[in-house]
Formats: C-alpha cells, sequence, structure tokens
C-alpha cells in the first residue's frame, strides 16, 4: 500500500487568492475538489492510503507552513499533491505544476500532471516550474508537486474549473494512479 498526501492549499480563514466577480477563494475551491478527488480513491482503498493534509489558519505564517510539511513528512507519502490555484491580472489563463529544483521524481510527477491537467480543463499550458523557495516543495522527504490547474482571478478560467470540477478531480486521481504505477514507491 502507497500513502499519498492530498493537500489544500490555504485555509478557510485564509482563503488565499479569489476571484473577483464571484469571491471563490482557492480553498474553498480546492476544499471541494480535494474531497472530490478522495471519491474516485473508493476502489483503490487497497492501494493507495490517501490522506487529505488542511494547512493551518495564519496565512504566510512560517511556523504554520512548517507545520504542514512535518505533517506531510509523518505521513511518509511516496508522493504529496498540494492544491493551488494561480492569480495574477485576472487576464492570464493556463495551468502550470511547480516541483523542486533538480529534482527527479519531482519533474516525473510534474510531467504526468501536466498532462492531466491539459486534459481535465482544456487550457493553455504554461509549463512546468522548478521552485527552490516553497518550503512545500523543499521540505518534504517525499516528491511533492503543486497543482496550478487555473488562474483563479480570471473569471473564465475560473468558470471553466468550476464547471469542470469533476473532470480535474478525476484526471488528479488519474495522475496519482499513473505515476504511483510507473515510478511506485
Amino acid at each position: 500500500m502507497h500513502t499519498v498526501c492530498l493537500i489544500i492549499g490555504h485555509s478557510s480563514s485564509a482563503g488565499g487568492a479569489y476571484n473577483p466577480d464571484s469571491g471563490l477563494t482557492e480553498w474553498q475551491f480546492n476544499y471541494n475538489l480535494a474531497h472530490g478527488v478522495m471519491g474516485y480513491f473508493t476502489h483503490e482503498l487497497d492501494k493507495v492510503d490517501l490522506r487529505l493534509v488542511h494547512r493551518g489558519t495564519e496565512q504566510g505564517n512560517s511556523y504554520e507552513l512548517m507545520e504542514t510539511v512535518d505533517v506531510v513528512n509523518q505521513h511518509d507519502p511516496v508522493l504529496a499533491v498540494s492544491l493551488h490555484a494561480n492569480a495574477y491580472n485576472r487576464e492570464r489563463g493556463g495551468h502550470c505544476v511547480l516541483h523542486a529544483q533538480y529534482s527527479k521524481r519531482g519533474n516525473n510527477a510534474a510531467k504526468i500532471f501536466m498532462q492531466c491537467l491539459a486534459r481535465a480543463l482544456g487550457n493553455p499550458d504554461r509549463g512546468i516550474r522548478e521552485r527552490d523557495n516553497l518550503a512545500i516543495l523543499t521540505k518534504t522527504r517525499a516528491p511533492t508537486v503543486v497543482l496550478e490547474p487555473f488562474f483563479i482571478d480570471n473569471s473564465e478560467d475560473c468558470l471553466n474549473a468550476q464547471q469542470r470540477i469533476y473532470k480535474l478531480g478525476y484526471w488528479i486521481h488519474e495522475g496519482i494512479m499513473q505515476y504511483l504505477t510507473e515510478y511506485g514507491g
């Protein structure tokens, strides 16, 4: 059995980026998305121990971020997936996946999830990004990816994601299963 952590980016009190038209926050979207992803694992309970990880309540507090890293590391997963959304100027759209710089397994996971996000939402591919300044990527022992499937501040991108949230959940499930099949633990 493989343990996988699914991290809900941000928290109910510090919701992250938001859509100025609807008020939808990253946390609200990703809370629903994470529970949808979990539903797809009901037939794989003998293969995957999916752990849902909630962030604390203090936005940007480095202690809270390190607590999240500690929780992930305590579960000793073979993969961690952090759910987020991008935001910039209300005009940009598309998806990208972040992973730790120099992480071959993180890059392998990112390639899989880039294909899955494209299948789920059909929005522009903004590429795989290596980052060395995010604790969730650099301090977790398991390969970790941050999924940014859409720009939440772009109303068209956001509506597309909301309308396809179940499809997105399905493809995240498929990405996890593909990673486990190809790279195991």
